[in-house]
């Protein structure tokens, strides 16, 4: 494709349409997280430095992850409180495809900035890829954060991998889609 042709295609206004091949567990999925008051910001695709055997084996990475992002945005203590407070969380989706043979396993996150510190979107960008950096078996290349401008898109894209009877590419532990609401 000739580069006059690629800018052509990238300036077209395209809007998003569903996968054709979507089962209903998937849309129902995708409209559960975008039917909340959480104004998701941003998008991130993580890999490994080693390939995984299974989905399983990316537990304690997304774990240290996650207690990374949190304390980077000055919620160090979410583990403990989240029991009491499960709205103090930093929201977001987690989702791990690959099945270790044929495609790599990797994640994908939707994440939305936290509510008790301001934030510009490219510091955000910057915490998120700092947190993924400091877990030591994940990879710093072939990853990829941007603010979303299609959460109706992205979210479709990471449910993916449900089929009609499993979900299970969606990693419900590192899932929280609480925000703290406040009271006027």
């Amino acid at each position: 494709m000739k580069h006059t042709e690629w800018l052509i295609r990238c300036s077209k206004k395209i809007k998003h349409k569903f996968r054709k091949n979507r089962t209903p567990l998937s849309q129902a999925l995708v409209y559960f997280f975008l039917d909340n008051d959480i104004e998701w910001t941003h998008a991130f695709t993580g890999t490994f430095k080693y390939s995984k055997k299974n989905k399983d084996a990316v537990t304690k990475e997304l774990d240290r992850f996650t207690n990374e992002l949190h304390s980077r945005c000055r919620m160090s203590k979410w583990k403990r409180r989240s029991k009491r407070f499960p709205k103090e969380r930093l929201p977001m989706v987690s989702v791990v495809e690959g099945d270790g043979d044929l495609i790599h396993i990797h994640c994908h996150f939707l994440l939305a900035k936290p509510e008790n510190i301001i934030i510009s979107n490219d510091s955000f960008a910057k915490l998120i890829v700092d947190a993924w950096n400091k877990v030591p078996t994940t990879s710093c290349l072939f990853n990829d954060v941007k603010p979303l401008h299609n959460t109706l898109g992205w979210a479709d894209y990471i449910s993916k991998e449900v089929t009609t009877d499993d979900a299970s590419a969606i990693n419900w532990q590192f899932t929280h889609l609480f925000r703290k609401t406040t009271k006027k």
